[in-house]
């Protein structure tokens, strides 16, 4: 399944939560315009496979759907650094997470 964060009547990570919870088995992809690693954390806990930019979209779809549907966990170029370094800061003790937000506290009004 591909979702956006933003969506008419329900946000992309509500939807996932509540899609995970009637079909965990479903394997779900974000195509998104957003840049903030924070959402890429929070669909990823919420149990998205994969988080893909629509600008990398042209390159990447066919490959992020197909890691996705294979089980696996497809994030785009976009973030490879940021990410690199928020585990780097984990590992070395400078960071408890690599969450900015509690993940488990929904933030509403910011999405």
């Amino acid at each position: 399944m591909i979702l956006d964060i933003f969506m008419p009547n329900l946000r992309g990570i509500e939807a996932i939560h509540e899609i995970k919870k009637i079909r965990p088995d479903v394997k779900i992809l974000i195509l998104t315009m957003h840049k903030d690693k924070e959402y890429l954390y929070l669909a990823l806990s919420a149990g998205a496979k994969g988080y893909l930019l629509k600008e990398d979209a042209d390159k990447e779809l066919f490959s992020a759907i197909e890691k996705v549907r294979q089980g696996k966990t497809y994030i785009s170029p976009h973030f490879s650094e940021e990410i690199v370094d928020d585990l780097v800061q984990v590992g070395r003790g400078e960071a408890k997470t690599v969450f900015e937000v509690d993940p488990l506290t929904p933030a509403r009004g910011k999405f």
